[in-house]
């Protein structure tokens, strides 16, 4: 009734969209919290808004089906092997993601500021799931914004428009 949806209201919601794991599985403190982050952000007020409702469900269902793509582009792009890609190689995955053109620098810096839940500079498997679900929902504001008009942050020559959180195969369920 209040036209928000609080923390724990959130958690059950995720737990009743996640078709990846045994029925009634909740998602993790991280999970729920990078949910939370990433979509409180049109009214942050610690709960999810009508507004910012589509933000969380379409990132939750990138997430949770996006699990094994993740494993193999950590595999592809981990080039120091360490387990986590540093900003260099997350920039890397990034430009992947966005049909080979160029990432900015500052948006690398934005998806990692997301995704970096452990705080140290790079971005583990766990987090890069999540910087994969930042990077589409990001998008996805950056078109809206245009409102339909051509939008100079997506103009490169004959090139397609970098891919958004709808487009990505798994949001066709969402």
């Amino acid at each position: 009734k209040a036209g928000k949806l609080e923390k724990d209201q959130v958690r059950r919601l995720l737990t009743d969209l996640d078709t990846s794991t045994p029925p009634n599985t909740p998602p993790s403190d991280e999970e729920l919290n990078f949910i939370m982050h990433l979509a409180d952000d049109k009214c942050a007020n610690d709960a999810i808004d009508l507004s910012e409702l589509k933000t969380a469900i379409t990132a939750w269902h990138v997430y949770t089906t996006s699990r094994q793509d993740i494993e193999q582009a950590l595999s592809k792009f981990d080039i120091s092997n360490n387990g986590k890609l540093e900003e260099s190689e997350l920039k890397e995955y990034l430009q992947n993601l966005n049909g080979g053109i160029e990432v900015p620098d500052s948006e690398v810096a934005w998806v990692m500021g997301q995704a970096d839940i452990f705080g140290d500079g790079a971005v583990s498997k766990h987090e890069l799931i999540l910087a994969t679900a930042a990077w589409f929902a990001n998008v996805e504001e950056k078109k809206s914004r245009c409102c339909g008009i051509k939008c100079s942050a997506f103009t490169d020559g004959d090139k397609k428009p970098p891919p958004t959180i709808m487009s990505h195969p798994s949001a066709k369920d969402a």
